[in-house]
């Protein structure tokens, strides 16, 4: 019988290589683990003319140990060869194909590396394509590659910024895609996910990437895209994480003996339980999880930049970076989901919950699949994921069913259901409210401390007290029988059953009678307060009668003597905006006019962009002239009750709608909070008063009135009206007009008022004159 042996055929580079690592930021990232393996603190990733696939490059520069011809020769030309396996070190990567990212990237590939012991540099350039033959003779060891000697100092040039003493470049052209701008946002996105935070406690030292971007601009804004998308790569997952919520944090020891774990709630720590580790594959593992309700969610969102739902949900670490596909959005990887199809109410899915899993995998017990995605499916991957039954779980669900056991049975969060984000975000997140039912956590604390632990596996518990003391004053009966429960289940020497033993109904009584005795005290200072305070209120009223002329005239006014700078800056920005606007539209009718292609829609729609843009021009000057920078700036939240009440006694003092007498009637205490832009509101009261100018009106009375659900504004004039003949609903249309107006200004006042204020407008003729008349609804 004879003996055959395998042949390795050239396009086996393929397999390994571009048909194995199917996302180029993947690819990216091997060639980043391999830079750290090597011992490298930094990663340079230089993107040159890269939306150019023949002309562009992308460059990989790393600060490590660098190759001698040896490690090229023999090591990394030796596909699927790692010595890392033999090694007791951490490594990111061990399957020896990473190196073959390059080829993912791009069709050549020049390598330059220094050693800190040799003199000379060494040069390696492969040209990907000679691989790809389907001659059933071409081996891979048959084609060659260009190795060479080069000087030291030809590869440190190649450094821009810091010269490394050693290291590697890997120099990929003839790109295989094209890199824009959509594409290195993406990149860089990944990798701000891909990186676990270099003062983590998972490896040690400090390691970063620095993202280049060298391509050639068409304009300045894709000019600030490529520096916004340059510089060094912040860490996105958890670093500015700060959330007022529920976590939980469990670590087992490096030693795998013991394992820690702290339930975190409403700003303060619940409890930590330290137990023994029954998984016997696993060390050094964290587990961090956060539940998000929907207010989480909001400042979840301000805090990473993410919504919740786009950023992902559990992530896994192992030995400093990310295990991809684990956590992506949509990636129900530990099967949540499906899980809580069984029950909505009962458990939490992905959606409701963010966090990281993190391996420091010193043993190399967990190993990465070929592919570069996932890790295989071994005994401490099981031990680390699984659910075998309700008794026998793995670590994660472990953890993850305590936290879930805490918010589900025993907390009722604050609704905020009918509150839109604006709203959350303006309450704060160090005011957002937990609506605790006290008598619920204590009643579930015990059971949520023995979720799948075995009492005797309980080596310590310590409670917060001052947290568990001041539920236990508010419910007595039910924290007597968690005291009894835990006393039941834990060792005699734990720290909790000092606290616990020594927390008895005398001593609660004895601070609710303490506590009593100081309200009533703080009742006897309350009335010589209140005493003291009506006094002080008197003073004030006064005060405040002899403000409020000056207040009310003063309303525009409120500005320094000293000009706002920046103010009148952004206020001329909009000046110079809307005269650009107005050069444009003369521009583009002369156009239209040379060709001899005007329509007289054309030439009205022309002169009404005009006369808008002059009048928005008009009136940000008149604020200007009174100082009043901010409230023409942009768009605010104000009462726009008290500002036309405001706004129309300030106009009226200054004589600014000339001989027109104003009678104002504005009901007591009503107002209308709107985001709205106070320069428009003033414009479309400008256009009604200006239209009864127009009308001969001598006087304009403004009424605005409470009704039930509705506030009414009306504005009557004492002017010559409308003919009889007129059909009082065409006011509103657009060009229709009773004066030699441009018929615009009750077209955009109904405009305003229906899309601005949610409201409605009518108009009519009475017998002394024309009335507008405006319907909100209350806040």
């Amino acid at each position: 019988m004879g003996k055959v042996s395998f042949r390795a055929h050239a396009r086996i580079k393929d397999i390994v290589g571009k048909d194995l690592i199917n996302n180029d930021n993947i690819a990216i990232i091997e060639l980043i683990k391999n830079a750290k393996d090597a011992g490298s603190n930094k990663v340079y990733v230089i993107f040159n003319n890269s939306e150019d696939v023949e002309k562009g490059k992308i460059i990989i520069q790393d600060f490590g140990k660098g190759m001698s011809e040896d490690d090229i020769k023999y090591k990394w030309m030796n596909i699927a060869y790692s010595e890392k396996r033999d090694s007791n070190g951490k490594y990111a990567g061990d399957k020896g194909v990473g190196r073959f990212s390059c080829d993912r990237l791009g069709k050549k590939l020049d390598l330059f590396s220094i050693t800190g012991s040799e003199n000379i540099g060494r040069k390696l350039s492969i040209d990907w394509t000679k691989f790809e033959i389907d001659d059933i003779d071409e081996e891979v060891s048959k084609i060659k590659v260009d190795y060479s000697n080069c000087s030291k100092i030809e590869i440190i040039n190649l450094y821009d910024g810091e010269k490394p003493k050693m290291g590697t470049t890997l120099v990929i052209s003839n790109l295989r895609a094209s890199w824009n701008t959509s594409s290195l946002s993406r990149l860089k996105k990944e990798l701000e996910k891909f990186v676990l935070d270099p003062k983590d406690s998972s490896y040690k030292g400090d390691f970063h990437v620095q993202l280049i971007i060298n391509n050639p601009y068409k304009n300045e804004e894709e000019k600030n895209e490529y520096i916004n998308l340059s510089g060094r790569i912040e860490n996105k997952i958890f670093d500015k994480l700060n959330l007022r919520t529920t976590s939980i944090n469990s670590t087992i020891s490096t030693n795998g003996k013991i394992i820690t774990t702290t339930l975190h709630h409403d700003g303060s720590d619940v409890f930590t339980l330290v137990e023994k580790n029954s998984y016997s594959k696993l060390a050094g593992v964290q587990i961090q999880l956060y539940y998000l309700n929907q207010a989480s969610k909001v400042f979840f969102k301000l805090n990473s930049g993410y919504r919740s739902v786009d950023f992902g949900s559990v992530f896994m670490f192992r030995n400093g970076f990310r295990v991809f596909p684990y956590g992506e959005p949509d990636n129900d990887w530990l099967k949540l989901d499906k899980r809580k199809a069984q029950g909505q109410r009962r458990f939490i899915g992905t959606r409701e919950l963010v966090g990281k899993i993190i391996i420091d995998d010193k043993k190399n017990v967990f190993s990465p699949v070929s592919a570069r995605e996932g890790l295989v499916d071994n005994d401490a991957f099981k031990q680390l994921t699984h659910t075998s039954s309700k008794r026998d779980t793995s670590y994660f669900f472990k953890i993850f069913r305590k936290l879930e056991k805490f918010v589900v049975d025993g907390l009722d969060w604050f609704n905020l259901s009918d509150m839109n984000e604006g709203d959350i975000e303006s309450l704060g997140q160090e005011n957002l409210l937990f609506d605790n039912k006290d008598a619920q956590i204590l009643d579930i604390l015990s059971s949520v401390v023995t979720t799948f632990t075995n009492k005797n596996d309980i080596l310590d518990l310590k409670l917060n007290e001052s947290y568990i003391f001041s539920l236990a004053q508010k419910e007595r009966k039910t924290f007597e029988k968690m005291k009894d429960e835990l006393l039941g289940l834990l060792p005699e020497d734990v720290e909790a059953c000092d606290f616990l033993k020594n927390i008895n109904s005398n001593n609660l009584k004895k601070v609710l009678t303490a506590q009593s005795k100081q309200v009533q005290s703080l009742k006897k200072e309350n009335k010589a307060l209140k005493t003291e305070v009506a006094v002080k209120d008197k003073e004030l009223e006064k005060n405040k009668k002899e403000l409020k002329a000056t207040d009310e005239e003063n309303m525009f006014l409120r500005a320094s003597t000293s000009r706002d700078t920046k103010c009148l800056e952004h206020l001329m920005h909009k000046v110079a905006n809307d005269v650009l606007t107005i050069n444009e539209d003369i521009n583009y009718f002369r156009n239209k006019l040379k060709k001899d292609n005007l329509s007289k829609n054309d030439t009205e729609d022309f002169v009404n962009k005009i006369q808008k843009h002059l009048q928005y021009v008009a009136k940000i000057a008149e604020f200007a002239i009174n100082r009043n920078y901010r409230i023409a700036a942009g768009s605010r939240k104000i009462d726009i009750i008290k500002y036309i009440n405001d706004y129309l006694h300030n106009v009226e003092a200054n004589k600014l709608y000339g001989n027109i007498i104003l009678n104002i009637d504005i009901q007591k205490k009503i107002s209308k909070f709107i985001n709205i832009k106070p320069l428009e509101l003033s414009i479309m009261i400008d256009n009604i008063i200006n239209n009864s100018k127009k009308a001969d009106a001598s006087k304009v009375s403004v009424v605005i009135k409470k009704k039930g659900q509705n506030i009414f504004i009306e504005l009557n004039d004492n002017g010559k009206g409308i003919s009889t003949d007129t059909l009082i609903d065409r006011v509103f249309e657009k060009g229709y007009t009773t004066t030699d107006g441009s018929g615009l200004g009750l077209y955009y006042l109904k405009d305003f008022v229906e899309k601005q204020l949610k409201g409605k407008v009518s108009a009519n003729t009475t017998e002394s004159g024309f009335n507008i008349r405006m319907v909100l609804s209350c806040n």
